[in-house]
């Protein structure tokens, strides 16, 4: 049993239709854009048996998103634009296998992990209907000789019931350990680039531990991401989009130091996403 909050503020360039894709074409662009999100839960965790946990909680999020620009004054006639500012509260539930040897550098074990939020209410939203969102990742790591090692893995998730949320819609892009709402990692691609209401992601991750604690790896992901996938069978298509990455990462007392340079074939996108140190 316990009480987690969280408060994420960070301001990024974001096209506003990464948040809601019914937004006018004419501000299809990366504009300055503050995220503010506050989370607040309350839960109950057992462990049902090594390795293997299940979770129950309430969860409060209060959410603003706010895009800001002179070129939006065409179209809305002022330069900010509030996208979401809503109140919610869901019932959310995970269950965990996690048997790796090592969360950030596995070189055996498997992890399964799947969590289901429900929406209940939503304060700024007067035709709100409940909704479901689900999510499953599956990993597994292997020793291929002394030193080198290989993780694959797959994740995806979809949604049932209201679509007019859309700024709760999972999205891909970047590389970062610290997460919110139903954003993940995406090489090849920056930040808040991808979203959908359902998506589908396979990768994996070659490491080569070189000197102790001193690793060097390369990593790929492939997705097809956008709304009702499973529904319209599109998941089931070549991967709509990839990235892939070369990387060198060191552990620390105070967590790992990553530094990863990615590119995609599919666009120009190309840098170098750095983490310092865990995350609580």
């Amino acid at each position: 049993m316990g009480l987690n909050f969280k408060y994420t503020d960070f301001r990024y360039d974001i096209n506003p239709l990464f948040f809601d894709a019914t937004l006018p074409i004419e501000i299809d662009n990366a504009i300055p854009t503050t995220i503010s999100d506050l989370t607040a839960s309350f839960f109950v965790e057992t462990l049902i048996k090594k390795d293997l946990s299940f979770k129950l909680g309430a969860r409060f999020k209060r959410l603003k998103i706010e895009a800001s620009s002179p070129s939006l004054i065409n179209v809305f006639q002022a330069s900010e634009y509030q996208i979401e500012n809503s109140d919610f509260f869901s019932l959310n539930t995970r269950l965990r296998y996690d048997t790796l040897d090592n969360i950030f550098f596995p070189t055996s074990g498997l992890l399964f992990d799947t969590d289901g939020n429900l929406f209940l209410t939503a304060s700024s939203a007067e035709d709100f209907t409940q909704f479901l969102n689900l999510k499953t990742n599956i990993a597994k790591a292997f020793l291929i000789t002394k030193g080198l090692s290989l993780l694959v893995g797959a994740e995806g998730g979809f949604r049932i019931g209201n679509d007019n949320i859309s700024a709760l819609n999972f999205g891909l892009g970047g590389y970062a350990l610290n997460q919110i709402n139903n954003y993940g990692n995406m090489f090849g691609y920056d930040f808040f680039s991808l979203s959908g209401n359902s998506f589908i992601k396979a990768y994996f991750n070659m490491d080569y531990e070189f000197y102790k604690r001193h690793h060097l790896n390369f990593s790929g992901n492939f997705s097809n991401i956008g709304d009702d996938i499973f529904v319209t069978k599109s998941w089931l298509e070549l991967p709509s989009y990839s990235g892939y990455a070369l990387g060198y990462g060191l552990e620390t007392i105070f967590g790992p130091i990553e530094l990863k340079y990615n590119w995609s074939p599919e666009n120009n996108f190309n840098g170098v996403f750095i983490n310092l140190g865990y995350w609580f």
